[in-house]
């Protein structure tokens, strides 16, 4: 994801070398969109030589847009982003103040859209200056050093384990390659709970998620993956896990083992041998 990710802020930042050509200059009648998808969600809106492109991530939490262009361009990028999806532009963020990035600000906020940028921009556009930016165009949220944005999280890599609430089934615990995440809301947005990658999961009660590592570390947690108790071991590589209640645990072992605990994971029997 990174290595594509930075394929399209490339492609974002090809029309910032064309940033000091004069708007006045420009017919854009003739301009066109063209869209290009990056990856799934990741997409790249290029409005030709004389301005700055759009970087674009849609999902389920909406549309995230890097810069807006020229204003005169608003319908335009609109028709184009109706073609991604449904969703609603919902924040922008403004990498600076040419016109070619935050021109079509004001347009995108009336709609809705929240605008972002770093304390100082805001400062530079705000200041008296000729074409003097509306104030609807200027980011309503800004920053000085750093900030986070939770937005269209997705799961890194596909699944290898998943366990679901019994007490909120919009509750969902997932573990990949990457780490363990968890979703509360039925698997649509997703962030990072433990970076433990591979393990096996069984969730009988609301207060006993259990996990097995690699090499066969067990442990449970009383807040669905928040923190973790470590409670023993079943002495190998697990390959599933599932439990008859809270503490009545069956362990599959690569190995061909079957195993069973009756206290919770601490201790072990094994059932089947191969």
């Amino acid at each position: 994801m990174k290595g594509r990710l930075a394929v399209a802020l490339a492609l974002l930042l090809t029309g910032a070398a064309s940033t000091a050509r004069a708007q006045g200059n420009i017919d854009f009648a003739k301009l066109e969109i063209q869209t290009v998808k990056i990856t799934d969600g990741v997409y790249v809106l290029m409005g030709g030589p004389a301005q700055g492109n759009i970087l674009v991530s849609a999902g389920s939490d909406g549309l995230f847009l890097v810069d807006t262009m020229y204003a005169q361009m608003h319908d335009k990028i609109m028709a184009a982003l109706a073609k991604i999806g449904p969703q609603q532009v919902r924040y922008i963020v403004n990498t600076h103040l040419h016109g070619d990035h935050t021109a079509g600000n004001e347009a995108m906020a009336k709609s809705g859209a929240v605008i972002v940028s770093h304390e100082n921009m805001r400062k530079r556009m705000a200041a008296p200056q000729t074409n003097q930016p509306p104030g609807a165009a200027l980011p309503a949220l800004t920053y000085t050093d750093s900030i986070t944005l939770h937005f269209n999280a997705k799961m890194p890599g596909p699944t290898i384990d998943l366990a679901i609430s019994p007490a909120d089934p919009e509750r969902w615990v997932s573990t990949t390659a990457n780490g363990i995440f968890l979703s509360v809301d039925g698997g649509g947005t997703w962030r990072g709970i433990d970076p433990k990658a591979n393990v096996r999961l069984a969730w009988p009660e609301e207060d006993a998620l259990y996990r097995i590592d690699p090499g066969g570390p067990v442990w449970v947690s009383a807040d669905g993956g928040g923190t973790w108790e470590e409670r023993g071991s079943t002495g190998g590589e697990p390959r599933e896990l599932t439990a008859a209640s809270a503490d009545e645990l069956y362990a599959a072992l690569l190995d061909g083992t079957v195993s069973r605990s009756a206290d919770g994971g601490a201790t072990w029997e094994k059932l089947l041998t191969p």
